[in-house]
């Protein structure tokens, strides 16, 4: 194959490009004027994105074509492998050594902070036989001086040439992942070091980038006139960036992942992590690529022993080390271990003192390339008896669907629940909840049912009350939060007045009755229908609640909740408005809040959980912006705010809508739709009296006017996306959920969105 080949052009010059060398033995690839790529490795690129994309030839310009991502760089089309030895090759009669310091200078602006390592080794290789031919292995770039290259001959104003050879899958991703870089012997001296960064950025996967970014001229231009710019500029370190990210999302210290409170296992990626300024030692091992996790126990883990241990599975693996440390801020040492497990693996455990926050660095040793890789840690933690235990991330238990899937393979692709049949349900003992659960929280799915009805999740062993959680109408795809106790074997019983698809998705559960008073069955407390029936005879019948006028409910002293609760948990239903609007729960004798619980449009059934903090004189007060009929059902109280701290009134921390309504604090308002398929973080810890430690939040969730029917999933930041949802929506639709969701890295919450929509977030309450 004929070859156009090219160099790096010294612009202060006016000397003719001299004529190429003939073809190597290598096959190289021209990627631009001074860039190359061995021809195998381009095939394999090309191959790796005709499968991803469909046609290669067609996407980036063509074979020859760069991907332009903008940001101030251009990349030949695929990531770097990210961590480098880069050597010199012994180029008598030239000093290959008076380019170590320019090439050490290159490696320092990489590293640390770029998701790159560069290291140089001492001494130099040997000379290659064909210095245009180098045989480089994996994981490393070779420099070396020559009077010709695979870009032609390097005399005059052709200052150099670089490129990529070789490709690596590393997580199921094909990178590059060897470079060569071959530099005129005769060059000037003021043209080194910006030549070097030049070709070396070619052999780490840059390609050239010749306008101005921010007004600068980049290093990365396919010219120099040997003055300015010397050194890596913004748009090439973006670019840098880019080849290797993504960076792991608990990459550092203040992002690190919070520590679930029982036993769990999660995976750490180390591949593109970096070093964090300062960061010394773990485990007596020079700190590379450590990625931060955060434990901060509950009183009652106090004197108890936790377990951390690191597991590979042959994938991507690596020699790990641990080192816990404790305090604010990970200042004192607690203790650390380095191949204590079997093999390549650590393993460490010490006593918890509960008074402490304890962070757990995860990192590597070895050479370079060598410290890096995939690896399960394992954290065995005391277990708990009190207070709402968040799940890792949110788990299915039950998907009726043909083909549905669940956490472990129960309960799925049974066929519909039919008209008044009950389905019974196994929760405990699977996707982490414990054998003895007092209470579950679940999300509940209604999909597609054969008409209109209701779904009532109650106690196995009781009779089906006279309550419901879910409202629908024929062909609905409608969810609901529900607070169930946990009946006779461990199960929860769904009552389906109508043939209907069932989801139930489980996020945490409360271990015992002192956290969570769960009824042993949901009780009716408001029916405003003509008829309407209630556990006592009270609020019955008292015809539709009036727009904008608050309702006050009674609901202490009431269907077993006693007097001198804090919060009660009501499922709140919204029938047949007048017009659109929402209803919002708060404390009677605060002022109607900036949030909503429950939105809706004309003729709506809906209906939404709520954790409601009692206000004046044991009531709860509902406002809704249209007339309506209103149904509310209590399953559960919290006695006290020990385990569930209740706002004084809802927030509103995110509102995407453009323009929007005011979010509490300003942040996170007015931020546009949430992109099909993207995901939404939310920063809630620190922010509408939600401190800084709580595990878990109460959020009330509404997806307004999606572009085409799909879910959200609420997940904690740091963990990937479940199989799992807490709204299911048609386009256009206005529809919210009760989300008792974890915070998870950095204080945040995720929001996932199959579709692309408008987001409202409100927070209600919190739990230590």
């Amino acid at each position: 194959m004929a070859i156009l080949l090219g160099s790096l052009a010294f612009t202060g010059a006016n000397t003719a490009q001299p004529a190429g060398a003939d073809e190597p033995t290598i096959e190289w690839v021209r990627t631009g004027s001074d860039s190359v790529v061995e021809a195998g490795a381009f095939e394999a690129m090309q191959a790796a994105e005709a499968e991803a994309q469909g046609d290669a030839e067609a996407t980036n310009g063509g074979p020859f074509g760069a991907v332009n991502l903008g940001e101030g760089f251009n990349v030949f089309s695929l990531r770097s492998y990210g961590d480098y030895t880069i050597r010199l090759v012994d180029s008598s009669p030239y000093n290959i050594e008076d380019y170590r310091s320019l090439v050490q200078n290159m490696a320092n602006q990489v590293n640390a902070p770029y998701g790159l390592s560069l290291q140089v080794a001492a001494g130099t290789l040997p000379t290659p036989a064909n210095p245009s031919q180098p045989n480089v292995p994996n994981g490393e770039i070779w420099v070396m001086m020559t009077a010709s290259s695979p870009c032609g001959a390097l005399m005059g104003s052709s200052l150099g040439c670089g490129g990529v050879r070789g490709l690596s899958v590393i997580e199921g991703e094909a990178r590059f992942s060897a470079g060569a870089v071959w530099l005129n012997p005769t060059m000037p001296s003021t043209c080194q070091q910006p030549v070097v960064s030049h070709e070396i950025g070619h052999a780490l996967g840059l390609n050239h980038f010749d306008d101005l970014y921010l007004g600068q001229k980049q290093i990365m231009a396919s010219s120099t006139n040997c003055s300015s710019p010397l050194s890596l500029q913004a748009g090439d370190l973006n670019g840098i960036r880019w080849l290797a990210e993504p960076t792991p999302s608990n990459d550092s210290v203040a992002i690190a992942a919070t520590i679930c409170l029982g036993d769990s296992t999660v995976s750490a990626s180390t591949w593109f992590a970096t070093k964090e300024p300062g960061e010394a030692t773990h485990a007596g091992a020079p700190a590379r690529r450590s990625v931060w996790y955060r434990f901060a126990p509950r009183a009652e883990q106090n004197g108890g022993t936790a377990t951390i241990s690191t597991i590979n599975d042959g994938v991507d693996d690596f020699d790990t080390v641990l080192e816990v440390y404790r305090g604010a801020t990970p200042s004192t040492s607690v203790t650390s271990d380095n191949d204590g497990g079997p093999g390549n693996l650590s393993l460490l455990s010490f006593v918890i003192d509960s008074s402490q926050t304890y962070w757990v660095a995860v990192d590597g040793v070895g050479g370079v390339g060598a410290g890096r890789g995939e690896t399960d840690v394992v954290f065995d933690l005391p277990s708990l008896t009190t207070s709402m235990v968040p799940l890792c991330a949110p788990a299915r238990l039950l998907d009726t669907r043909f083909g549905g899937q669940t956490v472990d393979g129960l309960h799925q692709a049974t066929g519909q629940v039919s008209a008044n049949a009950t389905y019974q349900l196994q929760v405990a003992g699977r996707a982490g909840i414990p054998p003895n659960a007092a209470s579950v929280v679940l999300n509940v799915t209604a999909v597609a049912p054969s008409g209109g009805g209701f779904v009532t999740v109650f106690p196995c062993g009781q009779s089906v009350p006279n309550a419901s959680n879910l409202n629908f109408v024929a062909g609905d795809v409608i969810p609901n939060s529900v607070l169930a106790k946990v009946g006779a074997a461990g199960s929860v019983c769904l009552f389906s007045s109508a043939t209907t698809d069932i989801l139930v998705d489980v996020s945490g559960y409360f271990p015992d009755a002192a956290a969570f008073s769960s009824l042993s069955a949901p009780a009716r407390l408001l029916d405003t229908r003509v008829g309407g029936q209630t556990i006592d005879g009270a609020h019955a019948g008292v015809g539709r609640l009036a727009a904008n006028v608050p309702y006050e409910l009674p609901v202490t002293n009431r269907a077993g909740v006693p007097l001198g609760s804090s919060s009660v948990v009501l499922n709140v239903t919204a029938i047949q408005a007048s017009v659109g609007g929402f209803l919002t729960v708060y404390p009677c004798g605060t002022a109607v809040p900036n949030a909503s619980n429950l939105n809706f449009v004309a003729g709506d059934v809906i209906p939404n959980l709520v954790l409601a903090k009692v206000g004046t004189d044991g009531k709860v007060c509902l406002f809704s912006s249209a007339a309506i009929d209103l149904l509310a059902d209590v399953s559960g109280y919290f006695m006290d705010t020990t385990y569930l701290v209740p706002l004084s009134a809802p927030a509103r921390v995110l509102d995407s809508r453009v323009p929007s309504s005011p979010t509490v604090d300003g942040q996170h308002q007015a931020t546009g739709r949430i992109a099909a398929g993207s995901t939404y973080e939310l920063l809630v810890a620190g922010r509408a009296g939600v401190p800084g430690g709580a595990r878990s939040v109460v959020l009330n969730v509404t997806a307004v006017l999606p572009s085409a029917g799909g879910f959200i999933t609420v997940y904690p930041c740091g963990a990937a996306v479940p199989n799992a949802s807490n709204l299911n929506f048609s386009v256009g639709e206005v529809i919210p959920n009760a989300v008792l969701a974890g915070v998870g890295t950095g204080g945040k919450v995720c929001f996932f969105s199959s579709s692309e929509t408008d987001l409202l977030v409100d927070v209600s309450g919190y739990f230590l």
